[in-house]
């Protein structure tokens, strides 16, 4: 049913999430609960490299959020 693309689209809505890691199972539901943002296939085989250099390091700071956890709290409605 719609409620685990729901529940996702709630949760990275929450999060602030423009990049979600899937696989092949769950790549339609992440698709669908991320329409405007992107989902990379981990099990996808990787392209070819399209450069011989290497790429431009980025910045980090610590605003820079890796990973979010979320529970499901006592409610049922997740929590991060």
């Amino acid at each position: 049913g719609r409620a685990p693309a729901d529940r996702l689209r709630r949760t990275l809505a929450e999060a602030g999430a423009d990049l979600l890691l899937t696989d092949a199972a769950w790549e339609r539901t992440a698709r669908e609960a991320l329409p405007d943002g992107e989902a990379v296939r981990i099990d996808a085989p990787a392209p070819p490299p399209a450069a011989t250099t290497a790429p431009t390091p980025l910045p980090v700071h610590p605003d820079h959020v890796q990973y979010v956890m979320f529970t499901s709290g006592s409610t049922g409605v997740p929590k991060g």
